[in-house]
């Protein structure tokens, strides 16, 4: 959003400010992009900028009301459980694309908490709101995922890939996985 406020973490006027969620242990209301894209925001106020990952990494950890706490003890014992049952260890820290991730990644303004997607290995390319041709783009794969997580079955997703490519899907939001290029739908319900 355009405004003329100095960014409080380094000061500067940029002319825009960013108006999506910040988990922090104290309130932070205009940050610059700048500081957000290189760290500096993250690291002053010990912040994230996205609240979970589709892969089931652990959410950021600042929010600090009794729902969000709650979630995330929940999302961190689903994690151990299934690295423990699949043999794998747990990692000690998060790598590095996870940093990238929670504390240099913009979110963006979503219902829910928004859960950034994950695709072979690494976070997707967020895209906006998706439209019809993005669903008839969709592989087998990423309909099933599609469907086995939002309120969508096969007749309403056939009815939503006739809709007109003009008309952005308002509860659907498109990502890209940089690798292979495979097309993911976020469901995203009031």
């Amino acid at each position: 959003m355009q405004s003329d406020e100095p960014c409080e973490c380094c000061g500067e006027v940029r002319g825009y400010k960013y108006t999506g969620s910040v988990y922090a242990r104290t309130a932070v209301d205009i940050l610059c992009l700048w500081c957000i894209a290189d760290g500096s925001a993250a690291e002053k106020f010990d912040a994230s900028f996205v609240a979970s990952a589709s892969d089931g990494s652990p959410p950021a950890p600042y929010k600090t009301d009794l729902l969000s706490r709650l979630r995330r003890r929940f999302v961190r014992i689903q994690y151990q459980l299934r690295h423990h049952l699949t043999g794998k260890t747990q990692p000690a820290r998060r790598s590095d694309v996870e940093v990238e991730l929670y504390t240099r990644t913009p979110g963006f303004a979503s219902f829910q908490e928004e859960t950034w997607q994950i695709h072979c290995g690494e976070p997707c390319e967020f895209h906006g709101q998706a439209v019809s041709a993005d669903l008839r783009k969709m592989t087998e794969e990423g309909k099933q995922r599609l469907f086995a997580n939002s309120s969508l079955d096969e007749s309403e997703f056939q009815h939503l890939t006739h809709v007109d490519d003009g008309v952005e899907l308002g509860y659907y939001f498109k990502f890209v996985c940089r690798k292979c290029g495979e097309v993911l739908i976020l469901e995203d319900l009031d």
